[in-house]
């Protein structure tokens, strides 16, 4: 139904209330209750005067009894007045039901009029100006409002709630993107309503959805119009206005709506809507921001940048919602951002933790373990809140986090049992990521199936797979999957499908072309999500040229490089990566400034991430190995123990087991590292040196005199490194030597 038949029928019992009371009060002499002016078996005498003491009833039966002694007569009865004659109850109740007739017609006469597109009311499915189904390209809205509301954030909102209409289709930014590459126009551009409208005509669509945002005073104006395909002719135009910012996301809810509606979509679609997220704030306002920012990013649909900013508003409203917080800290963990505002995000969470009930309290604490280093604490969290609800999957998911982390791959396998993890991302990527872990590719393959047949848009899709591709043997269908799909429209996940093409190109020896990529990834990521990313996406190329070539004076060049491409030294002291710089310092023999790194951490320790502390640590234990601290190996191995990521710490104890000549425990330390290919986001030590590990150990084991392994190990290098730069193919013409004459041994 219309949603104005609700208030047509309170206007018009409002309407009808003046005539019933006025009713009352004239007829009050007249009868008592509803029926008194119809007559009663008791009350006839009323309507003809009063009755004569002894009178005979009509048709001359018994005479009407006079008053018993005692009794009081009924007081006489004026005759009718032109009042009483105009306020009865027979009209009073006919005019109601004829009010209510009337809203009955018009109502109907609306229905009929929008199925059949007569006037105002027909949509545009029944005018036959748009096909039920059809696609559109939704544009880039235009904004004057400050940067407060920017265009883009009032785009993603509307995408949002456009994305759950079965009338019509936003064409998928993968799409989008795809045709932008035919036009030669770069997605970076942007998608203003003239560029749309070129697009929609090219690919054969529907319509344009475009728009702009506005102030007028106080008040926020949203103006969109759905322009047809080929013609460019408005086909309906809507105009939505907010009071403020608080109430945007309202407006763009009403936006949508009535978008829905003229389209052809049905009433009862148009109104159902989700419920929001079950999260604990005093303010609907907020709940709903936070509700758009998890569902969108979840879905797809808005990129992390834009839920951060989401999340941040929800804050803003209500400066004790917790679960924005932890939601501000998460993201920025998972997906980039300012280092320094997810941790102010994650200790505000974890202050108003003692208001919440016990569910979000003890998901609160988890994560705020989790951002100290305290994994155990976490999980302890996490398995509570399973005891609690064993359904919770939300839980579980996180609990097969920590476990993969910690190289507890079966672990993860047994936590997933009896859920269905494609209901989340998350949970589907720890438990895929430990199957390639454990040798278990096609359930692994499988895992995504289900994933993206649950979310075909997200816009990481592509290089979740490509990299489960590459980590478990597979570089030519990831290479040929990364070529032949169109590149995400996602900033934050095309820079990590960049960072996986530099990743396969340096397992495969060609370091040259694996740098130009990865300088493509490290722009795009600090494009998106700040200098955190920026580094982590940098990081690659000096640990390649360092490590992998063993060209440390190079590899410093390249950290310097970096630093200035990140801008460095204006970037706040939380932001600069000391551990990482101070870990890869240390790797490459710079001991000064190694210290220096950690002399600066030290005062942010307390702070800091876990990733932080476990590189600073890492680098702590390598500069004393170098020194020749007695102690240095025991700091290592303390390290190793308490680090989060259990494979990077089997690659960095390999290396200091070396230095330090321990020449057995660097083999079980990298046998252990080739053994469990888990990898994680831009991890880059998870990702790129497992065939130079292998050509370590062919050395290692022939230093041992193990001559068949060394055959095996050098082997897989070579094999690896077929087509590897012709600077370096001097050391795969080498291991495939070493292997032939040590397997004629």
């Amino acid at each position: 139904m219309p949603e104005w038949v609700f208030g047509g029928a309170l206007l018009a019992l409002l309407a009808g209330l003046p005539v019933v009371l006025t009713t009352a009060y004239v007829q009050g002499g007249r009868g008592v209750g509803l029926f008194a002016s119809f007559g009663d078996a008791n009350s006839g005498a009323a309507e003809s005067g009063e009755a004569e003491e002894g009178a005979e009833a009509p048709g001359g039966t018994e005479p009407i009894a006079a008053p018993r002694a005692g009794v009081a007569a009924a007081p006489s009865v004026p005759p009718e007045s032109a009042m009483a004659r105009l306020f009865t109850w027979r009209k009073a109740i006919g005019g109601g039901i004829l009010a209510f007739a009337l809203l009955g017609v018009v109502t109907a006469g609306y229905l009929v009029m929008r199925v059949t597109g007569i006037g105002s009311p027909g949509t545009l499915v029944a005018q036959g100006v748009f096909q039920a189904g059809g696609q559109v390209v939704l544009a880039d809205f235009d904004s004057s409002a400050g940067e407060s509301v920017s265009g883009d954030l009032i785009t993603e909102a509307l995408r949002i709630d456009l994305a759950q209409s079965p009338t019509l289709e936003l064409m998928p930014n993968s799409v989008v993107n795809a045709a932008l590459g035919r036009m030669q126009r770069s997605p970076a551009d942007g998608l203003p309503g003239d560029v749309a409208l070129e697009l929609a005509t090219r690919e054969g669509v529907e319509g344009v959805i475009s728009g702009e945002v506005g102030r007028l005073g106080t008040s926020i104006v949203i103006n969109a119009r759905l322009l047809a395909a080929g013609t460019g002719d408005e086909l309906a135009s809507f105009r939505v206005t907010s009071e403020g910012e608080d109430d945007l996301i309202e407006a763009v809810d009403e936006l949508s709506r009535r978008m829905r509606e003229k389209v052809g979509e049905s009433l009862r679609s148009v109104a159902q809507s989700e419920p929001l997220e079950e999260v604990s704030t005093r303010s609907l306002a907020a709940l709903e921001r936070y509700t758009t920012a998890v569902r969108g990013h979840t879905r797809g649909v808005i990129s992390a940048p834009v839920a951060v900013r989401l999340y941040q508003e929800a804050t803003e409203i209500d400066s004790t919602f917790a679960g924005a917080h932890r939601a501000i800290a998460v993201t920025i963990g998972n997906f980039g951002g300012d280092q320094e505002v997810g941790a102010q995000a994650i200790r505000a969470a974890y202050r108003h933790r003692e208001r919440l009930p016990q569910r979000e309290r003890l998901f609160t604490e988890a994560s705020y373990h989790l951002h100290t280093g305290e994994e155990g604490e976490a999980a302890r969290a996490f398995r509570s809140l399973l005891a609690i609800d064993s359904s919770d999957v939300g839980s579980a998911g996180n609990l097969s986090h920590i476990l993969s982390w910690e190289g507890q791959y079966d672990a993860v396998l047994d936590v997933a049992e009896g859920f269905d993890i494609a209901e989340s991302q998350a949970f589907t990527w720890n438990v895929m990521v430990s199957q390639v872990a454990l040798g278990r590719d096609a359930e692994a393959s499988a895992a995504l199936d289900d994933w993206e047949a649950r979310a075909p848009g997200f816009p990481y899709n592509t290089g979740v797979r490509a990299m489960m591709l590459t980590m478990s043997g597979q570089p030519d269908s990831a290479r040929a999957l990364l070529r032949d799909s169109p590149p995400s429209s996602d900033g934050a996940a095309r820079a990590w499908e960049l960072y996986i093409d530099g990743v396969l190109r340096t397992r495969a020896g060609e370091l040259d072309a694996a740098a130009e990529v990865f300088d493509g990834s490290e722009r795009l990521g600090g494009e998106v999500a700040g200098p955190s990313l920026q580094l982590l996406y940098g990081l690659p190329t000096p640990w390649s040229v360092g490590v992998i070539e063993g060209d440390s004076a190079r590899a410093a060049e390249e950290i310097e490089k970096l630093q200035r491409e990140i801008g460095w030294e204006e970037l706040s002291e939380h932001n600069r990566g000391y551990g990482y710089h101070a870990v890869a310092w240390a790797m490459f023999g710079y001991e000064d400034r190694a210290q220096a790194m950690l002399q600066a951490f030290e005062p942010l320790a307390e702070n800091a991430d876990a990733g932080a502390r476990d590189t600073a640590r890492f680098a702590a234990a390598l500069l004393a190995i170098r020194r020749g601290a007695p102690d240095g190996v025991a700091q290592l191995e303390t390290a190793a123990e308490a680090a989060f990521c259990a494979r990077c710490a089997h690659l960095i104890l390999g290396r200091g087991y070396e230095l330090a000549d321990r020449p057995d425990s660097a083999i079980e330390a990298y046998e252990r590292y080739l053994e469990h290919p888990f990898f994680d986001g831009p991890t880059f030590l998870l990702h790129i040196f497992d065939p130079v590990v292998h050509e370590w150990l062919g050395r290692l084991y022939e230093g041992q005199g193990d001559a068949a392994r060394a055959a095996e190990h050098y082997r897989a290098f070579a094999d690896a490194w077929d087509n590897a730069d012709v600077d370096l193919q001097a050391r795969v013409r080498d291991a495939r030597q070493r292997a032939t004459a040590l397997e004629g041994r």
